[in-house]
């Protein structure tokens, strides 16, 4: 008899553990995807969290940084803040013994060049401009992907195509974060004609 109650018992524990009640001692782990993420200011990333045996898990959603942080709704879409940086991004259990699991989000800046695509006659000046998203340090580094043969262009942005015909690339690069930048593309041919795309 006493072990017909305790196998009755360790059935009721194990069903109260998949079933994702409040209260025992039983463990709850949350698989929370992806565990890290990268993007840019104001993007989006589509978190997912699951629970082992439980269908559609009751998940709380928030940015352990708070508001700074960015956003996330009740259905994982996280929104990044205005500024670069390393947040959290937490989804956590009340109903399953307070579990909880983070990811770590990197936001990066973003580097933009104007303009972006242009067409240009031998020899022609272009001014080239820059913004960064995500810092209030907008400096950026210029130079031409295809060195000395892709033409000239100084630290303000001002671009002279080389003599030769062919396609260039200048490269506007974030100060602030020197992995992030921007290539604008520069299709050099015969003619006085030019315009851009930006």
């Amino acid at each position: 008899m006493r072990v017909k109650i305790l196998a009755t018992a360790a059935v009721m524990l194990a069903m109260t553990g998949c079933g994702g009640g409040g209260g025992g001692g039983y463990t709850v782990q949350i698989k929370l995807t992806p565990t890290t993420a990268s993007t840019y200011p104001g993007a989006t990333t589509q978190f997912v969290a699951a629970i082992q045996n439980v269908v559609t898990p009751r998940i709380v959603w928030s940015v352990q940084e708070g508001a700074a942080g960015g956003t996330v709704d009740t259905s994982g879409l996280y929104t990044a803040p205005a500024s670069a940086g390393t947040y959290h991004v937490v989804a956590s259990g009340p109903l399953y013994n307070n579990a909880q699991s983070t990811s770590t989000v990197v936001v990066h800046v973003k580097v933009s060049a104007t303009p972006h695509v242009v067409t240009s006659s031998v020899s022609q000046s272009i001014k080239f401009s820059a913004s960064v998203a995500g810092t209030p340090n907008q400096n950026v580094t210029w130079s031409i992907q295809e060195g000395a043969a892709g033409g000239t262009i100084d630290s303000s942005g001002n671009y002279v195509a080389p003599a030769t015909p062919g396609i260039y690339h200048v490269v506007a690069t974030s100060v602030f974060e020197p992995a992030q930048a921007d290539v604008a593309t520069i299709a050099v041919g015969y003619g006085g004609a030019s315009g851009s795309i930006n």
